[in-house]
């Protein structure tokens, strides 16, 4: 009489691991939503800020290259500098500045936006010269 011998291979995981990676991968999930919902939001609204961003740079590379400051005006869709210098906005956005550049008048940068994707609505982003941010 022959006998066998019973082997305990285990092939594939248990409840209670399986269980284990599915709570595992919910905590990540709740900590990650949030998280990536916010940078989502926070990106369709950076449009003002970016526009104001660059127009005050371009603002200063202008006033260092010619020694003169653009004339104030207000632009939507573009604006070409006396150097040539092409600043393209998007559509909804539209940028203002003034200021002659110097300490007793700075440049003054106004972007009103006007986005119905982002959560914080239509707003007005205001730059000034020899600040670091801006204003909403």
């Amino acid at each position: 009489m022959k006998y066998k011998i019973l082997t305990n291979k285990c092939r594939g995981f248990t409840l209670i691991e399986i269980m284990m990676v599915v709570l595992i991968i919910g905590i990540l999930l709740t900590v990650s939503v949030p998280l990536y919902s916010r940078y989502i939001n926070s990106s369709k609204c950076v449009d003002a800020e970016v526009a104001a961003h660059d127009t005050m740079l371009a603002l200063a590379r202008e006033l260092a290259d010619s020694g003169t400051a653009p004339s104030s005006s207000s632009y939507a869709n573009s604006h070409t500098l006396p150097s040539g210098e092409t600043l393209a906005y998007p559509t909804n956005v539209e940028v203002k500045f003034s200021g002659s550049g110097t300490q007793a008048d700075p440049f003054v940068v106004n972007a009103k936006r006007s986005n119905p994707t982002c959560p914080k609505g239509d707003g007005e982003y205001t730059l000034i010269q020899g600040q670091t941010t801006g204003i909403w």
